[in-house]
């Protein structure tokens, strides 16, 4: 049976929680695989839940009609601030 490799859930959660966020992901924290995501023939439909929690994101896979989480993690992202730009000096 085909298996969704876990990287894809790290590459995802990464993904939503930028999109929502705005910002970078510094680190992904806490992952827990808790079951297999084995891909039938006729495909499969997840979601990635994405949630601010205190001071990073709680990131869930879940299948699309419900059910127990296939994958927890929380995200952390880098500061919100940008580092302020330094003019560069030319000689001359």
């Amino acid at each position: 049976r085909p298996l969704l490799p876990g990287v894809a859930f790290l590459e995802v959660a990464r993904a939503a929680v930028a999109a929502a966020s705005g910002r970078t992901v510094g680190s992904l924290r806490n992952v827990a695989w808790l079951r297999p995501v084995f891909v039938p023939a006729d495909g499969l439909t997840l979601e990635i839940r994405v949630r601010a929690a205190g001071d990073g994101w709680a990131c869930e896979l879940v299948p699309a009609e419900g059910g127990p989480p296939f994958a927890t993690a929380r995200a952390v992202t880098d500061s919100p601030e940008p580092a302020a730009a330094q003019p560069l000096a030319t000689p001359g």
